[in-house]
């Protein structure tokens, strides 16, 4: 019945057969996943064609597997698999080619970032900091791409080929991250990225004199600059941004910079975690990854809903997290840790590192109501990590989460020639 309802067509002399490979419809939510069931398909079973007749044969032992390739249309996907025998020589092009009635979803951005990573290059596993008790990341050092100890994919490095055209302009992908959910509940697999430059450099947050001393608060939720990200930035316009303490203001205007149609179109909503963090030269890539997933932020050790200060919030343009920098790192050579990250061998080969520091993230010190952590601009500790006081102006880099529909269609991802969108 399997074989009823679908077309093959053989390449040379080998087809595949086998109940898991069986679509009652024609609809593929993740290539990846089709192409891998396709792949364990090959090594536990095979028919050979001769004669018209097909037998089984095991082909554990004997074949060695080519990169596997995947054309698709509105009609029809082709499945493509090199493969070689090698004992014989013998070689031969596997080609599937299934036919139906139904949707076939053609690669989405994400999945092209993991086909990347998973090009055939050698991968090489490391801990985290060089310490073995630490979790293990995958490096494609090829791509340039890592896979996280929490299943996403980043780019990592010195100069990794991550650049895509984004509003006009050139941003960079961050990565493949999974289960984003929009805030309704609902999880995709989303790409996220970062302007390549700065906006300009604005407050985190500031206030009245009879507020918080006028110092501001690190509650991103409620952040002067998260408002002008996700107003004036997002559509746009000019009107006013924060630069120091008790609200001193200057005139922005974004009518240039800010988000065009076509970029407002290819975003959603996000959920970002706003778990506070400890600064700390003991702590990892990891570490701060799980505080910012955590509840703990000043005044409420845990989120018991009497918080005053967030741990998420829900919008469009929002900033990276500190581990976003630190997992950024090549840390096969870089074993430091948290505020150590400055080493040469860290921040030199950190694509996030811009050279000058003193850049902000979305992440509050939770020791204080008036700290944030940035990358480090000051002399002693350039290219590290640092907090300071949310009233004091640093550099703004935009992020945003890409919508899941959302497909490469051209380029390399150089700066040169960056991904295009659609």
């Amino acid at each position: 019945s399997w074989l009823e309802e679908q077309e093959f067509y053989d390449n040379t002399t080998v087809v595949i057969v086998g109940d898991h490979l069986s679509m009652n419809n024609y609809s593929f939510d993740d290539i990846e996943d089709y192409q891998r069931t396709i792949y364990n398909a090959y090594i536990n079973s095979a028919i050979e064609a001769e004669d018209n007749s097909y037998y089984q044969k095991t082909i554990d032992n004997f074949l060695e597997f080519g990169n596997i390739s995947i054309e698709s249309s509105s009609n029809y996907i082709s499945i493509q698999i090199p493969i070689s025998n090698i004992y014989s020589d013998n070689t031969y092009d596997i080609k599937l080619l299934i036919k139906g009635g139904g949707t076939v979803r053609e690669p989405s951005a994400t999945d092209n970032i993991k086909n990347l990573y998973n090009d055939g290059s050698t991968i090489n596993t490391v801990h985290i900091g060089g310490d073995e008790s630490n979790p293990e990341v995958k490096l494609n050092a090829t791509q340039g791409i890592m896979l996280d100890n929490n299943g996403d994919y980043r780019y990592y490095g010195k100069k990794p080929n991550n650049y895509v055209k984004f509003n006009n302009e050139l941003w960079r992908i961050i990565g493949v991250f999974n289960n984003v959910d929009d805030g309704t509940g609902k999880k995709e697999t989303r790409l996220k990225i970062i302007r390549n430059e700065s906006i300009g450099s604005y407050s985190w947050d500031s206030s009245a004199s009879t507020e918080t001393n006028g110092y501001g608060l690190n509650d991103w939720s409620k952040s002067a600059l998260m408002t002008e990200l996700n107003d004036l930035y997002y559509n746009s316009t000019s009107g006013t941004c924060y630069i120091s303490h008790t609200n001193t203001s200057t005139t922005c205007d974004f009518t240039s910079t800010g988000l065009d149609s076509e970029a407002r179109n290819m975003i959603s909503d996000a959920i970002y975690h706003l778990g506070g963090a400890n600064y700390s030269v003991t702590l990892y890539a990891d570490d701060y990854y799980n505080a910012e997933r955590g509840t703990k932020v000043y005044g409420c050790s845990i989120d018991d809903g009497a918080c005053t200060i967030a741990t998420t919030w829900t919008g469009k343009v929002g900033l990276m997290y500190l581990s976003d920098y630190l997992y950024a790192t090549d840390l096969n050579v870089c074993d430091s840790s948290g505020s150590n990250y400055e080493d040469s061998n860290c921040c030199g080969n950190n694509w996030l590192y811009d050279g000058a520091g003193g850049i902000w993230t979305i992440v509050n010190r939770n020791s204080g109501n008036g700290s944030v952590f940035i990358i480090s601009g000051a002399s002693n500790s350039k290219g590290g990590i640092a907090s300071t006081v949310v009233y004091m102006p640093q550099k703004v880099l935009p992020i945003v989460y890409l919508k899941s529909n959302i497909k490469i269609t051209g380029g390399t991802g150089t700066s040169s020639d960056p991904y295009k969108l659609s």
